[in-house]
């Protein structure tokens, strides 16, 4: 009895500065955990030993958040692919599908809780496509492991839909390994030549690293995975990671805003010898704050940035470009 009541004390002393500290936090002896007050998934998922924070970002969206994809077009499944049996596939896939993708209206955290040897969190949500849904995040004593159960209680909707729950996960250079029909496989090279790359049929587990670090994901009912982002209506040959193009496409804003604030200087210089020439042009107001927002939205860990209008908006303005104050004020 004695023994027993010792690993119990242990046990709840481990637990013990779970509900001491900031609202939506918890931690055990291997790993530490926050959630995103604004989309419900995990702000930080922080392993101690390798002293590394495993929560990314895709898109906005973080580690077991929820995200409700549409299509936004009356023509519905047709704009996804358009059924030919003429066509040696019997269809043909659109790539310029509208895809619309929504995350949680509301969220409200539950306080921590202790329970048997488990820290757990509870997250609800109110979001497009459910009536109701709940995640619970936990945690076991001594285990290193995150449990993620997702709760939800679906709307009848005849038009095409899907329920995502996003894994970014922050590694170098990921590689993936996934458990097709019983056999670990690599995406591209066990595969066939034309064979399915949008989405992957999983038996038990899919594991990403990048040769350092990797996490093993082992969803109990998820029928389909997708790969390195939601590739959905990609139709693609090989599956190559997003995170290479979205580098390059921010090495190639940043240069062109290098270019933009060089322009600016010579503009200011252009002033003050009286060498400017003005001139008026419409611009989109909308398209130029979707611009900077995409710009600086992913440049805070702890801030989000956010842009949500009621009609798009033209105006007129006096060229050189309104980029700059309008870049400045954000930032």
């Amino acid at each position: 009895m004695a023994s027993e009541a010792r690993a119990a004390k242990s046990v709840f002393a481990e637990f013990a500065r779970l509900n001491h500290g900031s609202h939506g936090a918890i931690e055990n002896r291997h790993y530490r955990i926050r959630i995103d007050p604004a989309g419900g998934g995990l702000l930080e998922f922080f392993d101690k030993a390798l002293e590394h924070d495993f929560a990314g970002t895709y898109q906005g969206w973080r580690p077991g958040q929820y995200v409700y994809e549409t299509v936004d077009s009356k023509d519905g499944r047709l704009a996804i692919a358009n059924i030919d049996f003429s066509h040696p596939d019997f269809f043909v896939g659109s790539k310029n599908t509208p895809w619309l993708r929504r995350i949680a209206d509301k969220v409200e955290i539950d306080a921590p809780k202790i329970e048997e040897g488990r820290a757990s969190i509870t997250v609800r949500i109110v979001a497009p496509g459910v009536s109701a849904a709940s995640v619970t995040f936990a945690l076991d004593a001594g285990t290193k492991s995150l449990a993620i159960d997702w709760t939800l209680e679906k709307l009848h909707h005849e038009d095409p839909e899907a329920v995502f729950v996003a894994f970014p996960f922050k590694l170098d250079k990921p590689r993936f390994t996934i458990d097709l029909n019983g056999i670990p496989s690599a995406p591209n090279d066990d595969q066939l030549d034309g064979a399915a790359k949008d989405w992957y049929p999983l038996q038990r587990w899919v594991d990403v690293s990048d040769g350092m670090r990797g996490v093993t994901l082992v969803p109990h009912d998820a029928p389909l995975v997708h790969l390195s982002g939601i590739t959905t209506g990609k139709w693609s040959r090989r599956l190559e990671p997003e995170a290479r193009d979205e580098i390059i496409g921010t090495v190639h804003r940043e240069a062109k805003r290098l270019s933009a604030l060089i322009d600016d200087f010579l503009d200011v210089q252009a002033i003050e010898q009286d060498r400017l020439s003005l001139g008026r042009e419409p611009f989109s107001l909308t398209e130029l704050l979707e611009e900077q927002v995409g710009t600086f939205a992913g440049q805070s860990a702890t801030h989000s940035l956010r842009l949500a209008f009621i009609c798009r908006i033209f105006r007129r303005h006096w060229i050189p470009s309104p980029k700059p104050p309008t870049r400045n004020l954000i930032s």
